[in-house]
């Protein structure tokens, strides 16, 4: 006689909450929830479940409801099932409940799934650090088959299984859970060195009644009260088997748990379609609502014959699993190995979990070569069959984890080979995952070496002669999609680069190697046309619009440019011909501009040559330039070596300029127009800066300062053969101001001037000054000067009727040349004071017992770390 159907224990209703089916779900485990149903051993019986979020993440377009879950909800289990034998008999506590899985499946009419990552505010993942985003991808079922719309190209059985199945556990046991999870808790983040690397959060789900859900007991009574605030999360797995998450068991297997009440009052839930080891999204599985059909058999006093304790009490034993006989075959595998060394290439020691991220990490990098975003790659890790294993634990210090991906769920051949990374027809990165924005602040982490391209990749040609501006772009559009996982860093390799302008883009590192050297292309129109500046209304050179830079970008954050020193030759020759020839329409082009960014950096690189300005950062802030070699003839036309431009938070260090114009200018807009835009340049850093520009200044404040300029602070400056240390050039018409600038520290050798203020600088854009624009020129601060073979001691101008005021020198001891100029200090329209100054300072500046001005405190810019790149094993 044919058996029975299984009779249904649990039903649910899809369109019903949790708490509202039949026989209410629970998502705690307490041994007083009391059971929903009874069965016998040998029973066949269905239990059916809704899925992990018990509805609340729906089949849509859209990743907020998995931005904004409520994690304290999860998981929504079925049962308690009270288990008996054929005489009523109870399972009791020290009996082993031997669960048998006969079928399994989605529920009837709902054959989708999903996989998501949390966002790490809430929760995150085992990558959170990488992948700090809330992130969805929906699947849907085809038999034993899944595929998804926003994972294209892969296909794949799946291995149904429960991801929780466990016994309730005993009042004693509960309180062992809660008080080593308290201890995790509230003194891991201490004293486990692995919370360094490994960031989920919280360390441990302790019990709260905050979305706590209890089955047949009523929220809001003093018995819920109670046991929700003593009940266990099922976030983890523990002693009674619980959130195991074993992707293996499927059809035929078996579960062995161990019983701690009496009827055992086993629950199950957090059904899975496919799930990879590991499950390391978190929300990994392809979570579904979905069915058990099962059959029960105690064991007496099983407990004790099978289990082994590790523990301080019996109560400290674990369940064996019994893995069925059916599961997807696959021939070929690709596995990825991780050992225990961070992303930071720190050593940690025999740390499975350690090797196991870098695995993981090491696969998604490699998969994403494939066409494929990697949040792509996370999820699909998460949730297709691929193997984890421990492969190494005991050699010292490294603890060696593979990850096995079969290559047959892809449409395309992921296996290394000889050429170019080939592309699947149905690969073009789009559509994507869903996704959320991460609007948190907590670190993300980046691995130093991932996502480097070289320019060669892209079809870049080092002989000097071929145009590469087509593989500049090409390279950097490539890199920019990797602008969510971190960013990237092309190189540009051993050679000679010619190119026109190209873009950056956010978060991307251009290296440049020490024998690499980009030169500026003499073909004009390689350099395509850019609007003039809004705070200068006209081009610097002429009315017209602007030759756009040789690296130029906007609206960026987080770029570096940098190198072992290579080298950015501007040619500028072709230009400064046509300059000086009066036959330029537009504005010559920059060596390099970044304009409304933040968080730049650009260092240890050599730059020759520009057409004009060499660097200009401009409407941007936190900039760090550091450890550059600027040389130009000193004859060459407006080749300023630095000029931060309406700027806030920039620094300027151990730098070397030789210039045809000034070393650094400081600018922040041209009369009406900088007046207008009113963006100041403020809370500057210049350090160990040398310069050599025989008829320009070492550090110039202005002319264009009609936005203002403030907090200037420069110390250790060296000057050779330089016109002037620090100028002030404005006119009338430039309204704005310069205030509290403060100079300490300078060496000067062979110098026309020491110090030099111009109040009559009076190039306009145009006629449409404001003649009434008048500036502010005060609390400019010198002091700790040494200047030898000097010409002028100082020429100070100010305004007439808008005297330069709160002037302060001290400590100042100028060298005369062979042949100095009898008026030493040549003065008009300034109010000061001077304190050991020879020689003696002008009667506008008197004597006064007095030490200039240098804060003391630090801006915060000075405190941010030069980021630093390595090219080792690529050339």
């Amino acid at each position: 006689m044919a058996p029975p159907t299984p009779r249904v224990v649990v039903p649910v209703d899809l369109k019903k909450k949790p708490w509202d089916q039949l026989l209410p779900l629970h998502n705690r485990w307490h041994p007083e929830i009391p059971p929903v149903a009874h069965v016998k051993v040998g029973e066949v019986f269905r239990v059916e479940m809704v899925d992990f979020s018990g509805g609340a993440i729906k089949d849509d377009d859209s990743a907020t409801d998995v931005k904004f879950m409520d994690p304290s909800t999860t998981h929504y289990l079925s049962g308690p099932i009270r288990v008996e034998d054929k005489d009523g008999i109870p399972a009791m506590p020290g009996d082993l409940l031997a669960v048998e899985i006969c079928n399994l499946g989605p529920l009837p009419g709902d054959e989708w799934g999903y996989t998501a990552t949390f966002d790490r505010e809430n929760g995150g993942g085992f990558l959170t650090d990488h992948f700090p985003c809330a992130t969805k991808a929906i699947w849907y079922f085809e038999g034993i088959y899944a595929y998804s719309p926003h994972i294209p190209g892969v296909r794949f059985p799946g291995l149904t299984h429960p991801g929780i199945i466990g016994t309730a556990p005993s009042m004693e046991l509960l309180n062992i859970w809660n008080q080593r999870e308290r201890e995790v808790e509230e003194n891991g983040h201490n004293s486990l060195k692995l919370c360094e690397v490994l960031h989920s959060r919280p360390l441990a789900n302790l019990p709260s009644t905050k979305g706590c859900h209890l089955g047949k007991i009523k929220k809001g009574t003093a018995e819920w009260e109670k046991i929700g605030n003593e009940a266990a999360r099922t976030i983890p797995g523990r002693e009674n088997g619980g959130n195991c998450d074993i992707k293996n068991l499927s059809r035929g297997s078996k579960i062995y748990l161990p019983v701690f009440v009496e009827g055992a009052n086993f629950s199950t839930g957090d059904m899975h379609f496919s799930q990879g080891d590991g499950e390391v999204s978190f929300c990994g599985a392809i979570e579904m609502s979905g069915f058990l059909e099962l059959k029960c058999e105690i064991i007496r006093g099983g407990m004790k014959e099978y289990l082994t304790p590790m523990g301080p009490t019996l109560l400290h034993v674990n369940p064996i699993f019994e893995i069925g006989p059916v599961e997807p075959r696959f021939s070929e595998w690709l596995v990825f190995e991780g050992i225990s060394v961070d992303e930071s290439g720190r050593q940690h020691f025999l740390d499975a979990s350690v090797a196991y991220k870098r695995a993981v990490l090491n696969a998604i990098d490699y998969l994403s070569k494939f066409g494929y975003s990697k949040e792509q790659i996370y999820l699909l890790l998460s949730c297709c069959p691929c193997e984890g294993r421990i492969s190494g634990i005991v050699d010292s210090p490294n603890a060696v984890a593979t990850l096995a991906i079969p290559t047959a769920i892809f449409d395309q051949d992921i296996r290394p080979k000889a050429g170019k990374v080939p592309v699947g027809p149905r690969l073009a990165r789009k559509p994507d995952v869903l996704r959320c924005s991460y609007d948190g602040n907590l670190p993300t982490t980046r691995n130093p070496a991932a996502s480097i391209a070289v320019l060669t990749d892209f079809g870049g040609v080092g002989d000097g002669k071929t145009s590469n501006t087509e593989a500049f772009k090409a390279a950097i559009a490539n890199l920019s999609q990797l602008a969510a996982d971190g960013g990237a860093q092309l190189v540009v390799p051993p050679g000679k680069w010619l190119t026109g302008s190209f873009n950056l883009t956010s978060h991307f590192t251009l290296f440049i190697h020490k024998d690499a050297i980009i030169l500026g292309a003499q073909d004009e129109t390689e350099w395509p046309l850019v609007p003039v500046l809004p705070s200068y209304g006209r081009g610097r050179d002429a009315p017209g619009g602007r030759f756009s830079s040789l690296i130029f970008g906007t609206n960026l954050t987080d770029v570096v440019i940098t190198g072992n020193n290579g080298t950015i030759d501007g040619q500028g020759a072709y230009w400064w011909k046509k300059f000086k020839e009066g036959q330029l329409n537009e504005t010559r082009p920059y060596l390099i501009e970044i304009m409304y960014s933040n968080q730049v950096q650009i260092s240890n690189l050599t730059l020759v040559n520009s057409p004009s300005w060499n660097v200009h950062p401009i409407y941007s802030s936190d900039i760090i330039i550091q450890y550059l070699t600027i040389i130009a003839p000193v004859d060459s036309p407006n080749t300023d070596g630095i000029d931060p431009d309406s700027c806030t938070n920039t620094r300027i260090e151990d730098s070397f300029v030789v210039s045809g114009d000034d070393c650094i200018a400081v600018k922040s807009g041209w009369d009406q127009y900088g007046i207008q835009f009113n963006m100041p340049t403020k809370h500057l850093v210049i350090k160990r800066f040398t310069c050599i520009s025989p008829d320009s200044a070492t550090i110039a404040l202005g002319s264009e300062m009609s936005g203002g300029i403030e907090d200037v602070r420069a110390e250790n400056i060296i000057a050779i053969n330089t016109q002037s240390s620090v100028r002030i050039k404005t006119a009338v018409g430039r309204g704005g101001y310069v205030k509290d600038i403060y100079v300490r520290n300078m060496t000067l050798s062979t110098m026309k001037y020491v110090l030099w203020m111009t109040g009559s600088y009076s190039q306009h854009p145009d006629p449409g000054f404001d003649p009434k624009a008048l500036p502010i020129i005060k609390g400019i601060n010198y002091k700790d000067i040494v200047a030898t073979n000097v010409t002028y001691s100082a020429r100070l101008d100010g305004i007439k009727n808008d005297p330069f005021t709160d002037i302060c020198i001290s400590n100042v001891d100028i060298k005369l040349t062979e042949k100095p100029k009898k008026l030493q200090w040549n003065c008009t329209d300034i109010q000061g004071v001077t304190n050991r100054v020879t020689p003696a300072a002008c009667s506008l500046l008197p004597e006064k017992e007095i030490d200039c001005t240098f804060p003391e405190d630090r801006l915060p810019i000075e405190d941010v770390e030069l980021k630093t790149c390595s090219i080792s094993g690529y050339f």
